[in-house]
């Protein structure tokens, strides 16, 4: 299972933010950051816009392929 969204900080105590975020690019996933100072209305905006991403590749499979022309 694939979660939809991981939220973290860089410097985390106890672990390195940076080698979760690359243990976490090992698997091929879209990403995006937010650098502090950041505004909380950004970062609800943001990860709004990841969570909807997220539905829609989901939904993706589940959606007939489109239709191929037909060769004469």
């Amino acid at each position: 299972m694939r979660p939809d969204l991981v939220l973290s900080d860089v410097m985390p105590p106890g672990r390195d933010g940076l080698a979760l975020l690359g243990d976490l690019r090992s698997d091929p996933v879209p990403d995006d950051y937010v650098v502090k100072p950041f505004r909380p209305a950004e970062l609800i905006a943001r990860t709004r816009v990841h969570l909807e991403l997220s539905s829609f590749r989901e939904a993706l499979p589940a959606a007939a392929p489109p239709a191929r022309p037909s060769a004469c």
